[in-house]
């Protein structure tokens, strides 16, 4: 799909569609040229303010990742935040910390998703 035909697409179909959705809800594109032209960018942006993932973001698409799901997206990150603010000396102690880390998230989204 050209540029123009994707960011004309974006203008029409995707605002109408926008407005059933709810208020925090995001939009994900992956890092193809045409999702990442400045004018795709700057509708997207008019559309769903900081609710975006993708490359130029706010919310930067991971390396090698282009089939991750928002809720996969926020697991990752927040795991990579636990383990990243802990020092590390050896493997083990790394091995330790993830498993910390993903424990801790899970229980939290758990948690969240019962009382919603």
């Amino acid at each position: 799909m050209r540029k123009e035909d994707h960011s004309e697409l974006l203008g029409t179909h995707v605002r109408i569609e926008s407005e059933n959705l709810p208020e925090n809800a995001l939009f994900q594109r992956d890092g193809a040229s045409t999702h990442t032209c400045h004018d795709a960018r700057e509708r997207l942006k008019n559309i769903f303010g900081e609710n975006r993932i993708g490359k130029y973001g706010p919310e930067n698409w991971p390396a090698g990742s282009p089939d991750l799901t928002p809720p996969e997206f926020f697991v990752r990150g927040s795991v990579k935040y636990m383990v990243f603010k802990t020092s590390v000396n050896n493997l083990t102690q790394l091995k330790r910390i993830i498993t910390r880390a993903i424990r801790s998230v899970m229980q939290e989204m758990i948690g969240r998703g019962w009382k919603n």
